[in-house]
């Protein structure tokens, strides 16, 4: 199923009897909705006037906005969507085909989480995908981008970042949570539960011939790897040019879950 979503572009224009308003609408949401949100310029009118529709389109502009927030953003985790995720990774490897700047894939999921949903309630697992998703929030960086890809999986995408400085970043989010128990309450009774995730990195250079989905896969194989091997650990394979550059000691220090 296609999904379509109208949204207005609002024109002001001059009539014989003064100013109207009126509201065109389109259905495209990847050019309407995100053509609004890089549209900062003020709202004026043609003639250079006051335009006494100001306080309506200001109105109708803000509501673009945060309909464009509820279009790429994850309603019950805060993060981003999956639709998101795939804009900003083809994004980044375009930016890497540009500067051969690296970028790092981080795929995350939850470890044993339908035993959290069958024994705690479906409430209680969505208070810990909240919990997880400020804790992924809290250990990386602005211009990082965060994402729940579906179900109990996130993937976190990392613009000019080597797969080494990745893998420190996805031991931070896992050391993080796993220090972070969900607190809850049930029958009056406070309960503390322990979360851990399992994590997958991929790397792309700007140098190879891969797909996005060729990424994420690469990723995934990882996050299997991690489940395989135990669960709550990271698995990353180090490019062959690295090896070189990172000593056993180094890998050592990258926690006891490098795979």
């Amino acid at each position: 199923m296609k999904w379509t979503f109208y949204a207005p572009e609002i024109v002001c224009h001059k009539a014989k009897n003064g100013y109207n308003l009126s509201y065109h609408y389109h259905i495209q949401i990847a050019t309407s909705i995100e053509k609004h949100m890089t549209d900062k310029s003020a709202i004026t009118c043609p003639s250079g006037e006051a335009c006494r529709f100001t306080t309506e389109l200001e109105s109708l502009k803000q509501k673009v906005e945060r309909l464009s927030e509820m279009v790429s953003s994850d309603p019950m985790t805060g993060l981003f969507n999956y639709r998101h995720f795939n804009h900003v990774l083809a994004q980044e490897i375009d930016r890497s085909l540009r500067t051969l700047q690296p970028t790092t894939l981080i795929m995350i999921d939850v470890d044993h989480f339908k035993q959290v949903n069958d024994h705690w309630g479906h409430e209680t697992g969505n208070q810990a995908l909240q919990l997880i998703s400020q804790c992924l929030l809290n250990n990386i960086r602005k211009l990082d981008i965060s994402c729940r890809y579906g179900g109990e999986e996130f993937a976190i995408v990392l613009p000019s970042t080597d797969i080494i400085t990745g893998s420190r970043v996805a031991e931070r989010i896992r050391y993080s949570i796993e220090q972070t128990p969900l607190v809850t309450t049930q029958n009056s009774e406070k309960h503390s539960i322990p979360l851990t995730v399992s994590l997958g990195l991929s790397m792309y250079t700007g140098t190879m011939e891969q797909t996005a989905s060729q990424i994420v896969e690469a990723a995934d194989q990882q996050l299997y790897l991690a489940k395989q091997q135990g669960r709550n650990r990271i698995c990353f394979k180090v490019p062959e040019k690295s090896d070189q550059q990172v000593s056993n000691d180094e890998k050592a220090a990258l926690f006891d879950r490098y795979c």
